[in-house]
């Protein structure tokens, strides 16, 4: 198959919102293999309750995606 009929998945964090996971062929979580979908925004607030999907919680509790002072990464 040609890169065009089968594109590399991506993830992208939006702004105070969800991870924009598009052309992944298999998830799963703690719970098991999850059905994956072309286009898949999953939840990073930790409140939805559809989790791994995001729901919209993350407006109605504020979320904010900025780096806090003192974060580090690795």
């Amino acid at each position: 198959m040609s890169s065009e009929e089968n594109p590399a998945p991506t993830i992208k964090p939006s702004r105070n919102g969800p991870y924009l996971v598009t052309n992944l062929e298999d998830i799963s979580n703690s719970k098991g293999a999850i059905t994956a979908r072309r286009k898949m925004a999953l939840c990073r607030c930790g409140q939805s309750s559809k989790k791994p999907f995001c729901d919209g919680a993350h407006a109605k509790v504020g979320f904010n995606s900025d780096k806090s002072d003192g974060r580090v990464q690795g």
